[in-house]
């Protein structure tokens, strides 16, 4: 039997970067799905925005650790589908303060994370140069502080490979993602950038789910919902999915019942929308 399960955390790095190596969990972890026929599927989700006492998170990347397939990084909200197969599945869904960067000057923070083991890294990871020479000083502040100035143009190069794990890409919050080592600064420029570590995986590419496929379940349950108790739930509103903590039973009965009355009233809509279409169509036919 195998087990796969989500954590959704606020991010802090390794004790030489940040804050201290613990990861704050938004939510209580979900119980583990339990899956005895070894080849079942998991859905992984990624919101765009989670809450955590009054402060708002956003999304900056998914981790997900022993699939059959091997090890899957995704650095975009959504729904994931993951095989299981003879091994635990874990996700790791990191987020970072609305707004990112820092105060103190113009700076990007930077830190090291590595999907086989679904784990940030304390190791030196990057050498930075500044007119393509290496500044040791620089050089020693971002790999224990996690902080690059930016007040003058810098390249931060990622190491060929960290922990023994080979280097995968650089990806800047709300930013695209590169495979390049280099990682070249603007001047001025703040945010948060994370130096991805992986081997890769053998095989096809995994398979990414659609949030529009999920509106068939419409909703998910998490916590004690679902035995009288107080919870989160996970539904579909507006193309988007969304958490929604819910409050120990009748309330959370009542809040269910509303959600799952609006979801089908716009499955229904979507579905009156292509009949229209059909018939339109149908009608130009016949016209030529």
């Amino acid at each position: 039997m195998s087990n796969a399960s989500i954590r959704y955390v606020i991010w802090q790095s390794g004790h030489r970067r940040h804050h201290g190596g613990t990861l704050v969990d938004i939510i209580p972890p979900p119980p583990p799905e339990s899956h005895p026929s070894n080849n079942g599927t998991f859905t992984a989700i990624g919101f765009s925005m989670l809450e955590h006492n009054g402060l708002n998170y956003s999304f900056a990347f998914l981790s997900v650790n022993g699939a059959a397939d091997g090890n899957h990084l995704y650095t975009d909200p959504g729904a994931f589908s993951v095989t299981v197969g003879a091994s635990d599945v874990n996700a790791l869904a990191v987020y970072i303060p609305t707004g990112g960067g820092g105060g103190g000057g113009p700076a990007l923070l930077i830190d090291a994370f590595n999907v086989d083991t679904n784990q940030f890294s304390d190791s030196d990871f990057v050498t930075v140069l500044m007119n393509g020479v290496v500044n040791n000083a620089v050089t020693l502040a971002a790999n224990n502080d996690g902080v690059v100035s930016t007040t003058t143009l810098k390249t931060i190069r990622s190491l060929p490979s960290v922990d023994g794990v080979p280097f995968f890409e650089w990806k800047k919050i709300g930013g695209p993602a590169s495979t390049n080592i280099d990682y070249i600064t603007q001047i001025k420029e703040g945010g948060i950038a994370f130096a991805f570590y992986k081997q890769t995986n053998d095989g096809s590419q995994p398979n990414i789910g659609r949030l529009d496929d999920l509106a068939k379940e419409f909703v998910r349950i998490i916590g004690g919902v679902a035995v009288d108790g107080g919870g989160f739930i996970i539904t579909y509103e507006n193309g988007h999915l969304v958490l929604k903590r819910v409050p120990p039973w009748d309330p959370g009965i009542k809040t269910l019942l509303k959600v799952n009355a609006a979801l089908l009233k716009s499955l229904q809509q979507v579905v009156a929308g292509i009949e229209q279409n059909v018939k339109i169509s149908a009608t130009q036919l016949k016209q030529k």
